[in-house]
């Protein structure tokens, strides 16, 4: 109902001052009253729905790569290059050659987080084994360290405007989680856990990202997206659209209209709120193309308006934004297909 209501053309209702001296007690002649109606402007706004007939999805590509999937994470390095996170390994993918470029094991299996990132000088960050690692170019790896040790470290975030890296931490077993953000020197600069009346905003912080306004995003198991403002200040939690049961975000990301994207495990949708936590609509389901299981990672690439969509066997891309009308085009640019074939 909602989402129909929605999609529906929206009327906007422009104040007008309409001048004409009245003697006191001496009502407004009918005919002047129809005048000055006459005048209200009104102006019609179509919303793109993703559901509309004319979208068309277009697969243009797909292959296999063996002994991948379960794709928990995306982390784009170029438009062209992607870090995948599978259960035991992080994989460097060249789209345009369909080879791997680099491969790096970890040996804790099947997190659903976001355990890696690109920093400026697109370096590889990973949480591995519990530990923040900077894979360098010259292939060094510099530990960033692990400063508490009852807190322990889940999925990272590296700001593309400033170079901050944000790491989520939590105890799993007093569910209480926060985000550390440290600066390009790797220095610990904030710790946001708290909103203003001393309550806990996270439980299982999983995946981050940072919004157009400067806002840090993060998907909780069990509260939700928790959104703050730059200074760590709690903003809002979105836990699913109206009269529609709590969700279980996963992957998360933003588009270039400040608008959130999210997973939801529980209904196996993509979600898309704005800035201000208001839902908008059901982006993508599993009657989607290019959807064939749950989709449980994002990736928004700012240079093509591509939307990376990871799932539990399938990688699919999207062409989101056009950047000419800047209006959604939610069609199907790009499919990879990972399946695994045991030998």
């Amino acid at each position: 109902m909602f989402e129909q209501l929605a999609c529906k053309p929206a009327v906007e209702f422009l104040r007008f001052i309409k001048e004409k001296r009245v003697r006191k007690r001496q009502c407004l002649p009918s005919s002047d009253l129809l005048i000055c109606l006459s005048e209200i402007k009104i102006e019609e706004h179509k919303k793109q729905c993703t559901d509309d007939p004319n979208i068309v999805p277009v697969l243009i590509d797909e292959f296999q790569l063996k002994g991948y999937r379960r794709l928990f994470h995306i982390s784009l390095v170029t438009s062209s290059t992607v870090w995948v996170k599978c259960p035991t390994t992080f994989v460097l993918i060249d789209i345009k050659s369909k080879t791997i470029l680099d491969e790096i094991t970890d040996s804790l299996l099947g997190r659903l987080a976001g355990l890696c990132t690109v920093n400026k000088k697109l370096e590889l960050i990973v949480n591995k084994r519990y530990e923040i690692i900077r894979y360098s170019k010259d292939s060094k790896s510099i530990r960033i360290g692990r400063e508490e040790e009852q807190w322990i470290p889940q999925s990272v975030y590296c700001s593309p405007s400033n170079g901050d890296l944000f790491v989520a931490m939590w105890i799993p077993e007093k569910k209480q989680g926060k985000i550390n953000k440290y600066d390009n020197i790797e220095k610990l600069t904030k710790s946001i856990q708290y909103d203003k009346k001393g309550r806990t905003i996270y439980s299982c912080p999983f995946f981050i990202t940072e919004n157009k306004n400067g806002d840090v995003v993060v998907s909780d198991f069990e509260h939700g997206v928790v959104v703050t403002d730059c200074e760590g200040n709690y903003r809002f939690s979105y836990t699913g659209p109206p009269l529609k049961p709590r969700i279980q975000p996963t992957g998360i990301c933003v588009d270039a209209l400040s608008n959130i994207l999210m997973c939801d495990f529980k209904t196996r949708t993509v979600q898309r709120i704005d800035e201000n936590g208001l839902f908008l609509d059901y982006l993508l389901t599993n009657k989607s193309p290019g959807i064939h299981h749950r989709p449980i990672s994002l990736g928004m690439d700012f240079h093509t308006n591509h939307l990376w969509v990871g799932s539990f066997e399938t990688m699919s891309v999207y062409n989101y934004i056009n950047p000419v009308t800047g209006k959604y085009e939610l069609a199907l640019l790009d499919k990879l297909v990972i399946s695994l074939l045991f030998t």
